[in-house]
């Protein structure tokens, strides 16, 4: 006996059946098309990210080609970072070393970093230099960056150049808390430590001008020396910016205690990396690093860690230094404070 074939079972709707098949030879066709379509996504974006590498890539042999720093950089092999010896938090020694640390010399190292990807020299050394004076090693094209705490001024901008600002401060006078100074009038005829030179000595003389009162200017070294002029006694109050006075003052309990700050702020002092003037290229790079730190959230991690954590008086962000994170800037200060 032959076996039973079962009949084709007709279609339930009979008038549907061309189209049922019509329309499974058209999925086949679509699914056909639908793969070439995505072959051809997959290759044009492979395409286009080449495009993009070897863009990023021309971008920077231009920008080392047109860069004098980085141009340095890459035939000397070595990365030169003025920095400041006591100026805490932000680029100081600590004693016995020679590598300084701080909020500005972590920033300073993420340049760094950067210059080593842009040149492919992961090989690039540090070198460090501690200027007696600020802007000279930049102008005597001895340094590279200037990693310390330096007002941007719109007339130092005339022989320098600044980053976008990485910190902004005020300043501030700092007293005893314990003694008779209260508010500024107080200083009247008293003794204030001031660092010579500096944008606070020509505001604490252009102030006293403006409001008829006559301060005994004494000169310090740095801000630590002023410090330690007021707990000697042979300062009434000691004129700085007022992240300079904290980091001083934090630097061991007795002083945290002892030191507080009037109310009246004089001026905004906004910190800028330095580098050599007409260096667009190099300031490009500069301000792109520090755009990928605010933009990650990494700043607050730094902050955190030189002004808040472990501290024994916490230095939170004031509003100049939150509206600078929302509105980076590198406007130079030309005026003379909240007066």
């Amino acid at each position: 006996m032959k076996p039973r074939v079962a009949a084709p079972r007709p279609h339930a709707f009979p008038e549907c059946a061309g189209a049922a098949g019509a329309l499974s030879s058209q999925r086949s066709s679509t699914g056909r098309i639908s793969m070439r379509l995505h072959g051809v996504r997959l290759i044009s974006s492979v395409l286009a990210l080449a495009m993009l590498s070897l863009a990023g890539a021309a971008h920077a042999q231009g920008a080392v080609q047109q860069s004098a720093t980085l141009k340095r950089i890459a035939a000397s092999g070595e990365v030169v970072l003025s920095h400041g010896a006591a100026s805490i938090p932000f680029s100081f020694l600590e004693p016995g070393s020679t590598t300084p640390k701080g909020y500005v010399m972590d920033l300073c190292q993420r340049v760094v970093d950067e210059i080593k990807d842009v040149l492919k020299r992961p090989d690039l050394k540090i070198r460090y230099l501690a200027p007696e004076k600020r802007l000279d090693s930049i102008l005597q094209g001895k340094a590279d960056l200037e990693c310390m705490a330096t007002t941007n001024t719109v007339e130092r901008q005339k022989t320098v150049s600044f980053s976008n600002h990485y910190f902004v401060t005020s300043s501030a006078f700092g007293i005893n808390k314990a003694g008779s100074v209260k508010k500024l009038a107080d200083l009247n005829g008293k003794r204030i430590a001031v660092a010579p030179g500096t944008t606070n000595e020509k505001l604490l003389v252009r102030y006293q001008e403006i409001k008829q009162l006559k301060f005994n200017l004494v000169p310090m070294k740095s801000t630590p020396d002023g410090v330690e002029m007021l707990m000697k006694g042979e300062a009434d109050a000691v004129f700085s910016d007022e992240s300079a006075i904290w980091g001083s003052a934090n630097k061991n309990l007795q002083r945290a205690e002892v030191i507080g700050y009037l109310p009246e702020k004089l001026s905004i002092e906004p910190y800028g990396i330095i580098y050599r003037k007409d260096d667009p290229e190099f300031g490009k790079l500069i301000d792109g690093v520090l755009d990928k730190i605010i933009k990650s959230g990494e700043i607050n991690t730094l902050y955190n860690r030189w002004f808040v954590d472990g501290q024994r008086t916490p230095y939170p962000m004031t509003i100049y230094m939150k509206d600078n994170i929302r509105r980076p800037s590198k406007s130079g200060q030309s005026y003379f404070g909240l007066m």
